[in-house]
C-alpha cells in the first residue's frame, strides 16, 4: 500500500471531520483542533520506522511518514561550506511551534561552533544569563549513546506568536487603532550532544509543551536506534 505523507493525512481527516458535521447537521463550523490531534496521536503511537543512513555519517531510524529536509532544499551555505551535514524531520502538528527533530554531524571547523564544548554553553545556558518569565534550563547530564560518553540537557522557552492589529468599528468615534499583544506559547527542547574523532554530533527534539509526550517515544526511537560512522 502506498504510504500517505503527514499533510495528506492532516487533509484527508479535516475533509472527513466536514463532511460528518454536514451529515449530523451541524453545519460547517466543526473542531479543528480535536481532530487533527486525533491525526497526531495516531501517527505517533502507531509510528513506522525506517532506516536510514545520511551520506556516510550516520545511520538512524526514522519515522516513516514525517517530511524530511536533508540539506538540499534550504537556503545559504550548503553543509559542504558550512561542514554542518545531517537531516530535519518534520513531525504532524497543528501547534504554533512545529515539531522538527534533527541529527547532524559538525565537522571539525566548522562555521557554526568551534567546539562540542562551545556548542553545549551555547544552547544549554541562557543569554547573557537572564532566564525569560516561564524559561527555564536542565542541567547538563552524562549518559551514554552508541557506546560514547554524551551529553544531554533541555530547556523550556517561552515565545510570542499570532501578533496582529485590530482595527475599531468604522462607524466608532474613536479612530485610534488597538494592537493585539501576541500569544505566549512555550516549547520544549532537547538535545544530546556525541563526541567524535574530528567533531561532534547533536541530536534535537523541539516540540510545543503540551504535545511533547506525543513526541517524545519518536525521538527515543532515533535516538536509541542511531549508530554514529564518524
Amino acid at each position: 500500500m502506498k504510504r500517505m505523507s503527514v499533510t495528506a493525512l492532516l487533509i484527508s481527516v479535516m475533509l472527513a471531520a466536514t463532511a460528518a458535521a454536514y451529515e449530523t447537521g451541524k453545519g460547517a463550523p466543526w473542531n479543528l483542533s480535536a481532530a487533527v490531534k486525533e491525526a497526531v496521536e495516531d501517527t505517533s503511537t502507531n509510528q513506522e520506522f525506517v532506516s536510514y543512513e545520511y551520506k556516510g555519517f550516520f545511520v538512524c531510524d526514522i519515522p516513516k511518514q514525517w517530511s524530511i529536509n536533508d540539506g538540499t532544499m534550504q537556503f545559504g551555505l550548503k553543509p559542504e561550506e558550512k561542514k554542518v551535514y545531517g537531516i530535519y524531520l518534520y513531525g504532524p502538528s497543528e501547534a504554533d511551534i512545529p515539531v522538527r527533530i534533527s541529527v547532524h554531524f559538525y565537522a571539525e571547523g566548522n562555521l557554526l561552533h568551534k567546539s562540542m564544548e562551545r556548542y553545549i554553553k551555547a544552547h544549554s545556558q541562557p543569554i547573557l544569563g537572564y532566564v525569560p518569565e516561564g524559561s527555564s534550563y536542565g542541567p547538563v547530564q552524562e549518559i551514554t549513546i552508541a557506546g560514547r560518553k554524551a551529553k544531554k540537557f533541555e530547556q523550556k522557552k517561552s515565545e510570542f506568536v499570532g501578533s496582529r492589529s485590530l482595527l475599531p468599528d468604522p462607524g466608532a468615534k474613536d479612530p485610534r487603532v488597538y494592537e493585539k499583544m501576541a500569544r505566549k506559547v512555550y516549547a520544549l527542547e532537547q538535545y544530546i550532544v556525541i563526541p567524535a574523532e574530528k567533531g561532534f554530533y547533536v541530536l534535537s527534539l523541539r516540540t510545543p509543551e503540551d504535545s511533547a509526550s506525543l513526541f517524545q517515544p519518536v525521538f527515543d526511537r532515533v535516538v536509541n536506534s542511531f549508530k554514529p560512522l564518524k
